[in-house]
């Protein structure tokens, strides 16, 4: 279907996560540890719109980066104002997108140079339009889903 995209798409978390760990890019140092990472873009809210995902990232001591990192999944939405209903079809298929991917780069040694406190909370945001937790990845790298809605 879109292999090559999410070939890229593993290779730019990949990347996001050297730059989580690297205080040149986080601005801390020494790094604050992380237990939230939020991948955000502004979506159609901007004109021509973005979907380009930064990472932002959120622990015990408070924001650890910000705008760090990012990810471009303009290939799944397009570049074209979609009406909500639409959006949000593209937003779910994005997410579950976005999930497996972490779960193949859960136990890279990128994610576990990432300093956290035990497990990391990922999240996908457009906006205020949408937002979504995709998943926890522990310390040792052990990926899990989000539990059931009710």
């Amino acid at each position: 279907m879109h292999d090559l995209e999410i070939k890229n798409l593993k290779n730019e978390v990949l990347e996001a996560f050297r730059l989580f760990s690297d205080s040149k890019f986080t601005g801390c140092d020494p790094l604050l540890a992380v237990s939230r990472i939020t991948f955000g873009a502004d979506g159609p809210v901007v004109e021509p719109a973005s979907f380009e995902f930064l990472g932002f990232g959120v622990g015990p001591e408070g924001e650890a980066f910000s705008q760090t990192g990012s990810v471009d999944l303009s290939w799944i939405f397009g570049d074209t104002w979609l009406d909500e209903e639409v959006m949000e079809k593209k937003f779910n298929e994005a997410c579950q997108i976005f999930r497996d991917v972490l779960s193949q780069v859960a136990n890279s040694s990128e994610f576990l140079k990432i300093p956290k406190t035990s497990h990391v909370i990922f999240i996908l945001s457009i906006s205020d339009q949408f937002q979504s937790v995709l998943c926890r990845i522990g310390a040792d790298g052990t990926f899990q889903l989000p539990p059931e809605k009710k």
